[in-house]
């Protein structure tokens, strides 16, 4: 933490909780605020994590056209290497399901500033971040635009319910 303080980079605490991160102008972050009745699969943490994992982890796919894992409870992983951390919060009746993703971020700087984590998966193998985490080479905005994309037109389930589509097709036709 006195390295952060010494090179100016600020230190917040989320309310999800988790491990520590670095997030520089080379990671995209994202924030879902969901209703608990917008999904079955909503009603319990873990299921939560399995929902939104699957559906981050197939737009990835399709975004890179490459194959990307989920590995733990919600890391995304191309081979063995993590290129998104996720976390979630819930009250009552909505969650906050939060994370990022690697595009270009410094590796290096998150060698150096950050401590190795306590806790691992075991997956991880005990290495150094750079040696963890990869980048996905993709421009944050146009992940940017592949996420929102794919969370508020999701061609692959038409079915399911999108709290968040109604809202946006009445400003579309508005402007």
């Amino acid at each position: 933490m006195a390295l952060c303080r010494q090179r100016g980079i600020p230190v917040l605490r989320r309310t999800s909780g988790g491990g520590t991160v670095l997030l520089d102008a080379g990671c995209l972050n994202y924030s879902l605020i969901l209703p608990v009745a917008h999904h079955p699969s909503m009603a319990s943490v873990t299921l939560t994590n399995q929902y939104i994992m699957e559906k981050q982890r197939r737009m990835l796919e399709l975004c890179l056209g490459r194959k990307v894992a989920l590995r733990g409870y919600t890391d995304l992983v191309i081979g063995e290497r993590k290129v998104s951390g996720n976390a979630q919060r819930r009250v009552r009746s909505s969650v906050l399901f939060h994370g990022s993703f690697l595009c270009n971020a410094d590796l290096e700087l998150i060698d150096e500033v950050l401590a190795f984590p306590s806790r691992q998966p075991a997956y991880r193998l005990a290495r150094a971040h750079s040696q963890f985490l990869i980048n996905l080479g993709i421009s944050v905005s146009d992940l940017s635009q592949a996420v929102l994309s794919y969370w508020v037109k999701n061609p692959e389930d038409t079915t399911e319910r999108h709290p968040f589509r109604s809202n946006l097709e009445r400003l579309s036709q508005a402007t």
